[in-house]
């Protein structure tokens, strides 16, 4: 960000061609940069099957920095495609994020579907990436190793 809280182009760029199998680091990285944080809402919601995902819900406020970001998420072609939602006038941006189209798994079905027990992820953290969608929503995605 530069003295003024804009993104520097240099961020923009990185966003657009931000991995979308790392959408964690991505959504904290614009959150970080974003102006007014209370235009920012993390919610659960179920998707047409009734599965968990998130809903990212982006309000710029009309500020251009903000402005600035969200086009360079909607730059991010793939990022756009798989989880963009929807857009009101006003600048409000809806997102529905679902861990599953980049690998992850509830807890409760990877363990389901490999026959291991939830004590087992618990003890084999280093195994696994992890991305807490509320408190009793965890998502693993085994690591490359």
């Amino acid at each position: 960000m530069d003295a003024e809280g804009y993104p520097e182009e240099k961020e923009l760029r990185m966003i657009r061609k931000w991995d979308i199998k790392d959408f964690p680091s991505l959504l904290q990285f614009v959150e970080d940069r974003w102006c007014y944080e209370n235009f920012i809402r993390r919610n659960v919601i179920k998707d047409i099957v009734g599965k968990p995902i998130l809903e990212w819900v982006l309000i710029t406020g009309g500020w251009s920095g903000n402005e600035s970001l969200v086009n360079a998420i909607l730059g991010n072609q793939l990022f756009e495609m798989c989880f963009y939602q929807s857009w009101t006038r006003g600048g409000k941006h809806v997102f529905h994020i679902d861990p599953q189209i980049v690998g992850f798994k509830l807890i409760s079905d990877y363990c389901k579907e490999n026959k291991v027990s939830k004590q087992y992820v618990s003890k084999a953290k280093d195994k696994f990436e992890y991305f807490k969608l509320a408190p009793n929503k965890t998502f693993i995605r085994k690591l490359n190793q």
